[in-house]
This record gives structure tokens, sequence and C-alpha cells, in this order.
């Protein structure tokens, strides 16, 4: 059976991936408003339930990087992609906290493997001056998912029920995923072969010691708190329900804008990085948002809302593929596996501990809470950011276009 060995197959197979990955996280932000009622969860419980997914899905991705250096890239995605169907179908037979924490659990940690080795994939195939626009297409088709979820799953669950929903969407996973298994090609610069294993294995810690790793790591932690995904999924579809009244209908569609930008923002922005630079697309993209982050405190409107979301979606997910293509640009590609490894896991890892603060903020203080704790973290992530050198794009276009 032949294997898909071209960059843009590989693009577009993992690209496909990615979208029916956020598909499946989208479908829960509309679910969890529904359990609230369903099984008489608190947000409280919805920011654990939300936290522990995140946590696996975010700590273990440095394992899944690590792996590569003993497995091929296609074995961890593929069995991966099926485990994400299997732990959806069962999340759907839950009937209390305890269930729905271990179901999403496993969820997250079959979530783990597709970031960093999908990443590195990508990073792999296309030199630094075509990286933005290739991670652009793969980030935007994630959000893709993430965006048409709402839509189709809000009067799924009305006709059939949020578990009928679940089991629905699992077997796509489940299929895919075996596909990946057989399918998925491409070289694995990362893996160990015979004595190589002596020369080529370097700790983890050892990455910190690269100042732009670190910095860019860190900035990455604390903007996941002002902009990260997995906490406007969780808060924004439930403030709407809960904190403006508005009908599951209406929470959806204007959800879907949210994600409708970070279709087109990666898009976009990924490519001008590769003309303008990595490091001004990013302090732009934070700078913007801040103020429209803002706006969430006065305007409560649909219509507003609506524009608000767009803006919010556009200026906060132009940051993702940048940021990785930087991340790409300053890493060594025999480390690129276990380099992404440890920035989606301390990225995606600080979530878990982000929601459940803002859960219990907002239950103390409001919804208010949630979006000036947002703004905080954004000045403080773009300031730490502002800290990173940008590599000279020429010299590495040269030296990456005489490797492949």
């Amino acid at each position: 059976m032949k294997k898909i060995e071209s960059s843009r197959g590989l693009l577009t197979a993992v690209s496909v991936a990615h979208t029916l990955k956020h598909f499946q996280t989208g479908a829960m932000s509309i679910i969890y408003a529904v359990l609230l009622v369903d099984l008489d969860l608190s947000l409280g419980a919805i920011g654990i339930i939300s936290a522990t997914q995140n946590a696996t899905a975010g700590y273990l991705q440095g394992a899944s990087g690590f792996l590569t250096r003993y497995f091929p890239r296609r074995v961890i995605m593929g069995v991966g992609h099926a485990i994400l169907g299997v732990t959806t179908l069962i999340t759907g037979t839950a009937n209390g906290l305890l269930e729905l924490v271990g179901y999403r659990g496993a969820f997250g940690a079959a979530h783990s493997t597709h970031h960093p080795i999908g990443t590195s994939i990508i990073s792999d195939g296309y030199s630094s001056d075509k990286r933005g626009k290739a991670l652009g297409i793969h980030i935007s088709a994630g959000h893709l998912g993430q965006a048409i979820a709402p839509i189709l799953v809000a009067p799924l669950i009305l006709f059939i029920g949020w578990r009928g929903a679940l089991g629905i969407l699992a077997l796509p996973s489940i299929i895919l995923g075996v596909g990946l298994f057989l399918l998925l090609g491409g070289s694995n610069p990362t893996r160990l072969e015979g004595n190589k294993k002596r020369v080529e294995m370097r700790p983890i810690l050892q990455l910190f010691r690269q100042r732009n790793i670190t910095v860019i790591v860190v900035a990455q932690m604390i903007l996941m708190g002002g902009r990260g995904f997995a906490l406007i999924a969780t808060f924004f579809p439930i403030y709407m329900v809960q904190g403006l009244g508005f009908p599951l209908s209406t929470t959806g569609a204007l959800f879907s804008i949210v994600s409708a930008g970070g279709i087109v923002a990666p898009l976009v922005f990924g490519p001008l990085s590769d003309r303008i630079g990595r490091k001004r697309v990013i302090l732009i993209s934070v700078a913007l948002v801040t103020p429209i982050t803002a706006g969430f405190l006065t305007f409560h409107d649909p219509l507003s809302l609506a524009v608000l979301l767009g803006l919010f979606g556009i200026f906060s997910f132009a940051v993702p593929p940048v940021l990785q293509s930087f991340l790409a640009d300053v890493s060594d590609s025999t480390q690129r596996d276990m380099t992404f490894g440890l920035f989606f896991t301390l990225g995606f890892g600080i979530v878990s501990v982000w929601i459940p603060v803002f859960g219990f903020l907002i239950e103390a203080f409001g919804f208010g809470a949630l979006f000036v704790g947002m703004i905080a973290l954004q000045v403080a992530g773009g300031g730490i950011f502002a800290l990173a050198k940008e590599k000279d794009a020429s010299v590495s276009t040269r030296a990456e276009r005489n490797r492949h």
C-alpha cells in the first residue's frame, strides 16, 4: 500500500486530522452548556472536567514528541486519533462528574499525539520562507472543525440528545486513525537507530539553555490564559447562555464566529510572517486583541458581540501559526519533535491551571473577572515575547533549502 510522502500530501493528511480533532473539541463546547442542566453540574465541575482533559492533552505532548525517537510517527498519530474516537463514544455513556473526568482525561491523552508530531511533520517539509503559510493552513483547518461543530452539533443535540451526538462523532475519528496508521509516510529526522541513541539523545532540560526557546515557551504559557482556545471554548458559550441568557442556537452561531476568525487569521498572518517577520506579527496581534477583549466588558447585544467575537478570533488566532513557525525557525530539525513536545506540553498543560482558576473567579466575582484576567495575561505574555530574538531569515532559508 503506497504511503503519503510528498510535503503537500502530508500537509493535507495532517490538516484533515486536525479538522476532525477540533470538531470533536468544538462539539464539547456546546455539550458542556447542556451538561450544566442535564447532569446538574456546576461551573466549577465543568472547569474540572475541561481542566483534566487539557492537563492530559498538554502534559503528555512532551511524551508524544519523545516517543517519535523510538516509534514511527504514523503509529503514534494513527493510534492516537483512533483512541480519540473511542473516548468520544464512551463519553456519551457518562452519568456524573467522575465518569466525565475519567473519559475526558483519556480523550486528552489521545489528543496529545497530534500537535507536536503533526507540526514537526509539516515544519520538516517546508523551508522557513514557506513554513508560516504551511502551518497557517494546518491551524486554519483545526479552526474550521471548531467553527462548524457548534452549528452542526447544536441541532443534532436537539434531535437525538448529546449522547447520540457523541456516538455519531466517534466513528470518523476511528476510521481516520486507521488510515493514518496505514498510510502516513514522511521522514523522521528525530528517530534514533542503533548506536546513534547515545550520540543524539539530549535531555529535554537542555532546551531551556536556548534563550529563544525559553522565551517562546514562557510567553506561550502566559498567553494561553489570555487568548487560548481551550479557555475560550470552555467559558464563552457558558457566558452567553448563563450570563447573557442567549438560547443555545444563538450561542452556537455566535461562538462559531470566533472559530471563523481562527480559520481566516492563520491563512493571512502565517504567510505575512514569512514576509515581514514573525516577531512583528505576533506583537501587533497581541496589542490589538487586548482592547478587543476589553470590549466584552461593555457590549452585550448579539450584533456587537458578533463583531467583537470576529475580531477577537482574527487577532487572537493570528498568534499560534506564527509562534510555531518562530519556534521551528530557531530549533534544530533533529530536536524538533522534542522541542514542539515541550512547547505544547507546557503551553497546553498550563491551561489545566488557567481553566479552574477562571472558573472559580467567575463564580466568585462574575464573568467580568474572566475578561479582566485575560487582558492582564495578554499584556504580560506580549511583554515577555518581546524579549525574543528573530533568526536571520535569509541564512535560515538557504540552509534549509540545502537540506531539502
